[in-house]
């Protein structure tokens, strides 16, 4: 099962490879496939800046803002915000982890400026 896990993944980079070396046709929908393969093979080994990389090139935008975010890549997350349309459903969820951040950043601004100790590690 790991030898075959192994090797589906490594056709994947393999995949990439000839594409950008020209040696592959232009099917755009497989080389998608394979670059959010490879995204998910760096998310899972939690390497979340080559994961974005991928899921960036796999326009990938639900995976690509979730690796944002634990990235804390606020500039993409703001260009992603700026490319989805108005009526997108994932504008709500990018709006969640901005309010989340900003009242984050608050808390500890609070807790330094006015030596409050609500935070306690």
């Amino acid at each position: 099962m790991l030898l075959l896990l192994l090797l589906s993944s490594s056709l994947f980079f393999v995949s990439v490879c000839v594409w950008r070396q020209g040696g592959g046709d232009d099917d755009d929908e497989a080389l998608r496939q394979a670059r959010n393969h490879i995204g998910d093979f760096y998310r899972t080994r939690q390497k979340w800046d080559k994961a974005a990389q991928y899921y960036a090139q796999a326009e990938n935008v639900d995976a690509h803002i979730n690796v944002c975010f634990r990235l804390q890549a606020f500039k993409e997350l703001q260009t992603i915000s700026k490319n989805l349309p108005e009526s997108d459903a994932r504008l709500r969820t990018l709006g969640n982890y901005f309010q989340q951040c900003v009242l984050l950043f608050c808390l500890l601004f609070c807790s330094v400026v006015f030596d409050l100790s609500l935070i306690h590690i």
